[in-house]
């Protein structure tokens, strides 16, 4: 049970062995992928040929193509991995595989009101029938056990699986160290063992809800921009000696963040006007953007920020 290869390479030398007889033993059928080669007596002369090993398909006459050929061996033509080792359970024959199930998994596995057995995993084994031509009939497992190792023996759908030529197990079961080596598992999809869990935070105060609309960044660049902006607009209009109060029409610029008119007479310059004008589009946008935000804040209440990783789960622990 230790020896497992994916991909399996046999060579013969000998013509006239019966190599079917060697494919056929369960432990070369575990492979996924096989490639025998081969010489063969082929018009009085030798030469190799590659074979492959296909126990679902059958050929003309119904016979199940254990030993399936695939021509004279070229390495030319056969360079690439898939080409040396065809898929080999592409189609499975219209097989029927036998499933040993434990149904009460719900809502994977659970009895309909007829008393049959359905469920999410039956439909997934129904859509990979459609796809690789097999069939299948689910076989109840009358003791309710879905799978263990007791006194060196597997019981319940493990157990059917080792020991009475079951093919597939539907059901859930805990995957551990042991049964990982003896079994083929898909990857996990579903648990339901441990979670960890937090207390949803209280909401933020109401009182801060003029400020929520835009982050600590946002703020400090807003009211640094403010003043950068209003200072040396005022500073220049000042130099050029087109305004006495420098600091009230500072006053009188910044005012426009909060959407107050400033009077035409106080701008006599062409070069500050246009300055304004982008300022006031500018803070045309700001406000736009904030009371937006804000409607959405006084509709939703605001909560702090949740953790969502275990670094932040650290870094909230307080001693």
């Amino acid at each position: 049970m230790e020896w497992n290869p994916g991909y399996l390479v046999l060579m013969c030398l000998n013509p006239h062995l019966n190599t079917t007889s060697v494919l056929s033993q369960p432990v070369l059928q575990r492979s996924r992928f096989i490639l025998l080669l081969q010489l063969v007596s082929h018009r009085g002369r030798l030469r190799l040929e590659a074979f492959s090993s296909t126990p679902f398909k059958c050929n003309s006459r119904g016979r199940f193509l254990m030993q399936a050929s695939m021509g004279a061996w070229d390495p030319e033509a056969r360079k690439s991995r898939w080409s040396a080792f065809p898929d080999r359970f592409r189609d499975f024959g219209r097989k029927v595989l036998e499933v040993p199930v434990v149904c009460h998994d719900n809502p994977f596995l659970y009895y309909d009101k007829d008393d049959k057995c359905i469920g999410g995993n039956i439909d997934i084994l129904q859509m990979m029938g459609d796809k690789l031509n097999f069939t299948f009939i689910t076989v109840k497992v009358l003791s309710l056990l879905w799978g263990f190792k007791m006194n060196g023996t597997w019981q319940g759908m493990l157990g059917q699986l080792m020991y009475y030529g079951k093919h597939i197990m539907l059901s859930s079961n805990q995957i551990t160290p042991e049964s990982a080596q003896k079994f083929d598992w898909t990857y996990p999809y579903w648990e339901n063992y441990f979670a960890i869990t937090v207390r949803i935070p209280l909401p933020l105060p109401l009182w801060r809800n003029i400020l929520y609309p835009f982050s600590t960044l946002m703020w400090i660049l807003i009211i640094v921009t403010t003043i950068v902006s209003a200072s040396i607009l005022s500073l220049l209009v000042y130099w050029m000696r087109c305004t006495d109060d420098p600091v009230g029409f500072a006053l009188k610029v910044s005012a426009g963040i909060v959407n107050q008119p400033m009077p035409d007479a106080e701008i006599r310059v062409w070069w500050a006007r246009v300055w304004l004008v982008f300022w006031w589009v500018a803070v045309d946008i700001l406000a736009a953007a904030y009371m937006s935000n804000l409607i959405s804040v006084l509709t939703e209440p605001a909560f702090p920020p949740r953790i969502r990783t275990a670094e932040q789960l650290s870094k909230s622990y307080v001693m």
